[in-house]
């Protein structure tokens, strides 16, 4: 048989293991629970342009105020659909920032990073499925032409 039971058995726990593992991890890494807040409580006000990395990602620094203290963030210009070659220091730009932690903010709506992130944890927990289904394929074809 193509696979059997001493193969399968090490198999199970990886899969189990992995199938848990990679989602988590993935959502932790992408900062899931941050967009989240930031789609579910953020506060939406304007940020200064503090500086600008063209070639970093299309990478834009600012600042904001919240009740009176100045609090830092960055992102992409892509994600209000600018440039960051087309803007300039200084200028005013829209981010939304979490309430319970001023600290914690995105330039531009959140929800579209969340809904990426989500896509992208739903793609490695069954990443390790599809990785299983490619391995028995492979060894059922494997098995087959052998026979």
């Amino acid at each position: 048989m193509w696979l059997d039971l001493r193969d399968r058995v090490p198999l199970l726990p990886l899969w189990v293991i992995t199938t848990v593992v990679f989602p988590v991890a993935g959502a932790a890494i992408l900062k899931l629970p941050k967009f989240y807040s930031l789609t579910t409580r953020g506060i939406s006000t304007q940020a200064r342009v503090t500086q600008l990395e063209p070639l970093n990602h299309n990478g834009v620094d600012y600042s904001y105020q919240v009740n009176g203290v100045s609090y830092p963030g960055a992102g992409s210009a892509s994600t209000i659909g600018r440039q960051a070659e087309t803007m300039t220091i200084g200028e005013n730009i829209p981010i939304v920032y979490d309430p319970a932690n001023a600290y914690s903010s995105s330039l531009g709506d959140p929800f579209k990073q969340l809904k990426s992130i989500i896509y992208g944890v739903i793609l490695l927990a069954v990443s390790p499925t599809i990785g299983v289904l490619v391995l028995y394929l492979r060894r059922a074809a494997k098995s087959t032409a052998a026979t």
